[in-house]
Order: structure tokens, then C-alpha cells, then sequence
């Protein structure tokens, strides 16, 4: 015979929290160690911190997001007021992320491009999340060491690495910061009844500060009436009157976040899947998360579509829609006794429903990430119900106790594990590519990148030729293996590598740059010009595109083209160091001392170690017959640029580097060497 639960109609059981063996109320002097909040908040901080240690070692993922958010980023540059603004009103990456961008800017402006404050500073927030979970879970009448356990599990587990390893995540650890903040003080609020009109304020101030953290906090008005329902206020009208704030400021900022993903075309349909398929892959992603809630098997930065557009997908896709049916049949049955189930099944869902690909918001099937937030409503489940049999008479509460020590070291040791696997591009990709071989081209696109940056040429090749074997409709690889040409000489292989991406994205303004450039360096100016000023009418800000322009016309011998491109680049970028330099550099190719002089003080005004600046300051400074600056000015240059010091040696090995030299350029310089022996 089976026991049956018995629902509790104590008003001090929030949620029906189960009766069984209590605990007695204690003063604090004499409650247990290990019961202490203290003690409690210390052990999920160090166990957190170990399991996520090893991402203190890794590096930036320039590909996949890191360069659109930081390492290319030049919205963070500079913290003052216009970047500020740009922070709260442009895109970044399809996203409206303002206070994340915030902080990258806070910690690029203290501590420059290095990756270990950025992952260390992910960490943080990951560990603030984590003890707010404690917070709320004994907000909700969890027992202490229940709530740890809960907060523990949150913190430790492998699901969460995505969202802390990776660094363009920050928006994920930030909102739910935010979002778990927002829960607290509605509880507070709820509990404070009249007197808590500050503490609905502060859902207001927390819930705001989600928003523009991540858009995916939009769901926190109706995970607050989770709360009413798990609390059991009263339905009334009330309840929704007092929520119509935060349903506002959720409209708003949804309405603003998909205005963005449609004008960078990332909100759309899929098209190559008919709705019943979007449907299904929906229903079964989502009975994935909660598999992968207890058994986190098969974790991958990339989950490729299991079979091609167009083909039928496997029999158990169309199967999850009774698992679920079932899942949702034990959850009204649970209802007769509990509230809990019902809470945390549904805060789960709201928090994932919009994520399920069914309407597509980018390319990603599956992702980790997605569950950062949702999976506090099926740990909120675990620890009741662990509570709840520890509680019951004649059950082994011990064993409970002890299978959950285990799975959780278990937990620790796989995120510990995989964290390192996010240490750079090429072993996240690997990992990808090791686990779904020839199944996606983009992992070998990626790896291939990161090998390019590594001066790994061979193997970046086969990456790039690997991609456009699997996809070659897709432009990426065509100009990555392109770029790889140039750089080991191969120019015509090279831009038959741009020529064929420019075939399949005409306004690919990188490669009309690149392939302009490798033109240039076969002769082929007149097309390269072409190419350069194409890419210039794309993006009226391409730095690159102007200076390289700049040097085919000096090459050509046209110089008041070249100073042309430089006055309108300068119009366009003002603080450009480079462009004032190449200015003048043309100025200084028309004799015209007085403007190249201007031109390269502006230089040095903005950047003090413009190597061209300072050389080009020591001729005019010689012709004008200033001697001693111009001893000062290649003094600097000379710290600047080591190299210089072996005389002009040294000159000619800057232009094997790159560098140009006309032939008074170098009379100068002979002869400022002569005089400064």
C-alpha cells in the first residue's frame, strides 16, 4: 500500500512545503555549522569557483562573437559620453546589449585586451547569480541547506559553461543577475504587503537593468506571477494591475529587440523547414534540456540539424510530443498536493518556450546557453523533492542525501573538465568537429580562422577547403582560404578565392578590400582602385580600404588622388591617425612642407607613436632646416621602431615590411644618420 500525499493548509508552508521530520527552531548560537548561511555562502562560492577555474586561463574567441564584442569592438575603446551613447542606441551582432557592453568597456579601459579579467569578471557575475538563487529559493521557504544544495547545483553545473567560458555571453550571466534580483524583491513586496512599496520599485529598477542586459528577460512579469501563484495570493484583478508596468517595459524592449533581429535579418522564419518539422525539433529541443538537466551528455558549441532540409526527420522526433504530453500529465497530478512542480515546470518553460527555434532567431538548433536562467525552475523541483523525501518517515533520507553529494561532484568534475575546452577557437572547434564530423561546415570555417591567426597555413587551408566542400554556397570560406593565399604568396589562387565569394555575396565589402589589395600587388591598379572604392561606397567608415587606396595612387604617381581619398576618409573617420599620416605623406610628395608638417603633428596629437608621422616629421623638420628636431623626431622613431637604429639597414628592412620610402625620403635619412653619428 502506498502513501498518499496530504496537501498542508498551514499558512506558514509556502508552495505546500511538505511536513514530515522539522527542524526545530534553534537560536543561532546553537544551530549547526554546517546549517549556517556563512558557512553555506562560502562553500558554494569556493565549489563554484573550482569547478569554473580552468576559464581563467583561456583566451578570447575572436570566432565565434568575441571580436564584434570586444576584441574588435571600437564602441568600448573609449569610456566618455559618446561612447556611452552608442552603447545605448546602436546594435551589437544583432543585439541590444548596452550594460554588457558597459562593463567590457569598464575592464578594456582598465586593463586593455587581456582575457583573464574578462573571464574572471564572468565568473563574478556567474557566482552573484548563484548565491541570489539561495536567496530566493529561502525566500520561498526552501530549508537552508536544501536552498545551498539548489544554489550549488545552479553554480556547478556543466550546462552553465557556456554562458560563463564564453566571454560574449556576459549578457547571459548579466540579466539573470538582474532577472533574480527583480524575483527577490517581488517576494519581498509580496511579504511586506502595504509597507512594501520600495521593494516594487526595485523589481521595477532590477527588471529594467534585465532588459538591457538581454532581451530574453522579457519572460520576468509572468515568472513574477509564477511567484503569486506559488505563494498563493489571491486571483485577483490585482495582481495583474500592479504587474502592468513591467508588461510595458516588456513590450517596449521586446518590440525593440525584434525590430533589431529583422533589420540584421536574424528574425525570420526558417523557410527550408515546413512548421510541423519546426514544430517537432521544438518539442524534442525542449525534452533535450531536461534530459541534459540530469544527465549533461554531449555538450557541443555547435548541435548541427540532425538530417538535411527537405528530408523526413527520425522516427523519435515525432515521438517527443508524447514524452511531453506524459511530463505534463505528472505535473497536473502533482497539483493536488503541491505547487512546487507547477512552479518550477513552468518557470522552466517560459524562460525557454522562445528559444525553441519554432520561429528561428538565428541558425542554432540547440545551444547550452539557453537553459542558463530556465533550469532554476527544475533545480527549484530537485531540491523539494530531495526536502521532501529527507523529510518523510521511514525513508532513507540519508542515501538521498548522499546519491545528490555524488551527482554533484560528478557535475563538478565534467564542468571542470569542459571549461577547458573553451581555451581558444582551435579546441572549441576540435571538440566540435571531433564529436559531428563532416556534419556542419561551419566548425572546420572557424578552426580554420583560428589556425590563420595562429600562421598554421597548412592547416587552415585544409579547414577552409574542407568548409567549402561541405557548404560551397556559403562565401566565408571561399574569402578565409583567399586571405590564406595572399598571405603565403599564392595571389592568383588567392583572388580566384575572392572572385568566387564575391560571386556568391557581391557586396562582400572585406573581399572587394582584399581581393583590391591583392590586385594591387600584381599591377592590376586599375581594378584594384575599382574594387577599394566599391568597399569604401559599402562602408563609408573602412579605414583599411581608404589607406590602402591611398598607397595604389602614390604608387600610380597620382598624388592629388592619393591626398584625395585621404581628405574624404578624414571626413568620414576625423580621429584616424593613419589617414593624417598618409596625408601627409602626399603633402610631403608635393613639397608642400607646411601641410604634410600639419598633417603629421595632428597624427601625433592623436597617437605619439605613429611610426610614419614621426619619420615623416624628421624630413620636414631636416628640409626646413630644423636639424636638431629632426634628430628628435628619429629618436623617437628609433624607440618606436628598434629596427632603426641600424641605419638604413634598418630602413630597408621596414620596406621589405611594407613600408615606403621615396628616394628624398631616404636622402634625408642618410644623411640624418651621418649627422648623428
Amino acid at each position: 500500500m502506498t502513501k498518499k500525499f496530504k496537501r498542508t493548509t498551514s499558512s506558514a508552508s509556502v508552495g505546500n512545503r511538505p511536513k514530515g521530520k522539522q527542524i526545530l527552531n534553534q537560536s543561532p548560537a546553537n544551530i549547526p555549522f554546517y546549517q549556517d548561511s556563512r558557512f553555506l555562502y562560502g562553500l558554494i562560492i569556493f565549489l563554484t569557483c573550482l569547478s569554473f577555474f580552468p576559464v581563467l586561463k583561456n583566451s578570447f574567441i575572436p570566432t565565434w562573437d568575441d571580436n564584434a564584442y570586444v576584441t574588435d569592438n571600437p564602441i568600448i575603446r573609449h569610456l566618455n559620453l559618446q561612447s556611452l551613447r552608442l552603447m545605448f542606441t546602436k546594435q551589437v551582432n544583432g543585439t541590444y546589449v548596452p550594460i554588457p557592453l558597459l562593463t567590457y568597456t569598464i575592464e578594456f579601459n582598465l586593463f586593455g585586451l587581456h582575457a583573464f579579467p574578462f573571464h574572471f569578471i564572468n565568473l563574478i557575475i556567474h557566482i552573484i547569480s548563484t548565491l541570489l538563487v539561495f536567496k530566493l529559493f529561502r525566500l520561498l521557504k526552501i530549508n537552508a541547506l536544501y536552498a545551498a544544495a539548489g544554489a550549488l547545483l545552479f553554480g556547478i553545473h556543466p550546462m552553465r559553461i557556456e554562458s560563463v567560458a564564453w566571454i560574449s555571453e556576459r549578457k547571459d550571466v548579466l540579466y539573470t543577475v538582474f532577472y533574480l534580483a527583480a524575483l527577490i524583491y517581488h517576494v519581498k513586496f509580496i511579504k511586506a504587503g502595504e509597507k512594501g512599496t520600495n521593494y516594487y520599485r526595485l523589481t521595477l529598477l532590477f527588471f529594467f537593468l534585465a532588459l538591457l542586459s538581454k532581451i530574453e528577460a522579457v519572460t520576468l512579469p509572468i515568472c513574477m506571477l509564477l511567484i503569486d501563484y506559488f505563494m498563493e495570493r489571491p486571483l485577483k484583478s490585482k495582481l495583474l494591475i500592479e504587474k502592468i508596468p513591467h508588461f510595458i517595459l516588456s513590450f517596449l524592449i521586446g518590440s525593440l529587440g525584434i525590430f533589431i533581429l529583422s533589420r540584421v535579418g536574424l528574425f525570420s522564419t526558417n523557410t527550408q523547414l515546413c512548421f510541423l518539422d519546426r514544430l517537432f525539433y521544438g518539442i524534442f529541443t525542449l525534452n533535450i534540456y531536461i534530459v541534459k538537466f540530469f544527465i549533461p551528455y554531449l555538450q557541443s558549441a555547435i548541435y548541427p540539424y540532425p538530417v538535411a532540409p527537405g528530408n523526413s526527420l527520425p522516427f523519435f522526433y515525432y515521438l517527443s510530443p508524447v514524452i511531453t504530453v506524459a511530463i505534463g500529465f505528472f505535473v497536473y497530478k502533482t497539483m493536488r498536493f503541491t505547487k512546487a512542480v507547477v512552479f518550477g515546470v513552468l518557470f522552466f518553460f517560459v524562460n525557454v518556450v522562445f528559444l525553441l527555434q519554432i520561429v528561428a532567431a538565428g541558425s542554432a538548433f540547440l545551444s547550452d546557453r539557453y537553459t542558463y536562467l530556465a533550469y532554476t525552475g527544475l533545480i527549484f523541483i530537485t531540491v523539494w523533492w530531495i526536502e521532501y523525501l529527507v523529510r518523510l518517515k521511514n525513508f532513507n533520507g540519508r542515501l538521498v542525501v548522499f546519491v545528490f553529494a555524488i551527482y554533484c561532484v560528478i557535475l563538478l568534475s565534467i564542468t571542470f573538465e569542459r571549461c577547458k575546452t573553451w581555451k581558444n577557437g582551435e579546441t572549441l572547434w576540435t571538440d566540435v568537429i571531433k564529436k559531428f564530423p563532416d556534419q556542419n561546415f561551419a566548425p572546420y570555417s572557424n578552426r580554420g580562422i583560428a589556425y590563420s591567426t595562429a600562421g598554421q597555413w597548412d592547416n587552415a587551408l585544409d579547414d577552409f577547403s574542407k568548409a567549402i566542400s561541405l557548404n560551397s554556397k556559403f562565401p566565408v570560406p571561399y574569402a578565409n582560404r583567399g586571405a590564406v593565399y595572399a598571405n603565403i604568396g599564392q595571389t592568383d589562387n588567392a583572388i580566384a578565392d575572392f572572385t568566387k565569394a564575391l560571386e556568391l555575396d557581391p557586396n562582400y565589402k572585406w573581399v572587394l578590400h582584399n581581393r583590391g589589395v591583392a590586385l594591387g600587388n600584381i599591377g592590376q591598379y586599375d581594378k584594384a582602385i575599382s574594387d577599394l572604392s566599391r568597399a569604401i561606397k559599402l562602408d563609408p567608415k573602412y579605414l583599411s580600404a581608404y589607406i590602402n587606396l591611398n598607397i595604389i595612387y602614390s604608387q600610380k604617381n597620382r598624388i592629388d588622388s592619393a591626398i584625395w581619398v585621404c581628405i574624404n576618409g578624414l571626413r568620414m573617420i576625423p580621429e584616424s591617425d593613419q589617414l593624417h599620416a598618409a596625408l601627409g605623406n602626399g603633402y610631403l610628395g608635393k613639397q608642400d612642407m607646411v601641410n604634410a608638417a600639419e598633417q603629421y603633428r595632428i597624427c601625433l596629437g592623436i597617437n605619439d607613436r605613429n611610426l610614419e608621422a614621426l619619420l615623416g616629421m624628421a624630413v620636414t623638420s631636416f628640409l626646413g632646416n630644423e636639424v636638431a628636431y629632426a634628430k628628435g623626431y628619429l629618436s623617437q622613431a628609433q624607440s618606436v621602431e628598434p629596427v632603426l637604429n641600424e641605419g638604413l639597414s634598418g630602413v630597408e628592412k621596414l620596406e621589405k615590411a611594407g613600408y615606403s620610402f621615396t628616394s628624398v625620403e631616404k636622402e634625408v635619412l642618410a644623411k640624418l644618420y651621418s649627422e648623428m653619428k
